[in-house]
């Protein structure tokens, strides 16, 4: 076993039990909730204090039809965005939530079982059938869960709670997503970020963010206003910008390994397959309470 951090390697509560490692990751009240995409029938999903992160625990396992590959929370319920594995053909996308009170799965009363609710108990999920999502984000304080479809180049909004399709944005091949607690959205948009305001009314795309390559994902720092941004390519940095699109900070060496040195540091960042075809998984991104 190489790189296993939990404290024990035969615990249930370790990374190694909980099959693969996480892609996405929404933290709130001191919880990381995690998506965990295939897993081939073991735990799609996981959950962990910031205090002891190496003691995750199981949240739920839908089955081997599932592949969660985004995640975000409003605190009250945790939200996945299932994209569906391509080997099999009775694997449909849709956005179900997860009960953080009630420690089980939510029903969107305007939702539908999915294909597969027989075996994973699944009642209520929304979008379902549309292209696979590229990206999920909800209000904390408000009532929207937006759902991005870059093969469609749009954003639909959803209530939160009810599951009930708003309206949607236009928006060229969007992608992964980050809501600022005052409702305003930041959103990946091909090689460029831009914010939209208003959401649901207005909706004003802002200038992009300058100077990026090819952004993977994106957070907002809630306390000190900050938008943070994985930028790939011939980047491998995680760029920090203000609010006003002002570039504050970057970190991780330029060029990451793309210079294809063997020197490893903490510096000095994989993000994604540009420099090379090793073992890869989905970049996460995501602010503690504490920035």
């Amino acid at each position: 076993m190489i790189g296993d951090t939990s404290f024990s390697w035969t615990d249930a509560n370790s990374w190694d039990t909980q099959s693969v490692l996480p892609i996405d990751m929404a933290i709130v009240n001191g919880i990381a909730y995690t998506a965990k995409g295939y897993s081939e029938g073991g735990k799609n999903a996981s959950a962990f204090a910031l205090t002891s992160p190496q003691q995750p625990t199981a949240l739920m396992s839908p089955g081997y039809l599932d592949q969660d590959a985004f995640v975000t929370t409003d605190g009250i319920n945790v939200y996945f965005a299932q994209v569906s594995v391509p080997a099999w053909p009775a694997s449909v996308p849709y956005v179900m939530a997860w009960s953080i009170a009630a420690k089980g799965y939510y029903v969107f009363p305007a939702g539908s079982p999915p294909p597969d609710s027989a075996s994973n108990g699944l009642k209520g999920v929304i979008d379902l059938g549309q292209p696979a999502a590229t990206g999920i984000a909800v209000q904390m304080n408000g009532s929207i869960l937006a759902v991005a479809h870059s093969k469609l180049n749009e954003i639909e909004l959803f209530n939160k709670t009810s599951g009930a399709f708003l309206s949607a944005i236009i928006l060229s091949t969007p992608g992964r997503m980050a809501f600022e607690p005052d409702g305003k959205l930041w959103v990946i948009s091909g090689r460029t970020v831009v914010q939209i305001a208003s959401v649901g009314t207005r909706n004003f795309v802002s200038t992009p963010l300058p100077g990026l390559v090819a952004p993977l994902t994106v957070a907002f720092d809630p306390v000190k206003r900050n938008v943070l941004v994985a930028d790939g390519g011939t980047s491998q940095q995680v760029k920090t910008f203000s609010e006003a699109g002002l570039l504050l900070s970057t970190y991780g060496n330029a060029v990451g390994y793309t210079d294809c040195s063997p020197t490893v540091t903490k510096t000095r960042l994989y993000l994604d397959r540009t420099a090379g075809t090793g073992y890869y998984s989905q970049t996460l991104l995501a602010v503690a309470p504490d920035s």
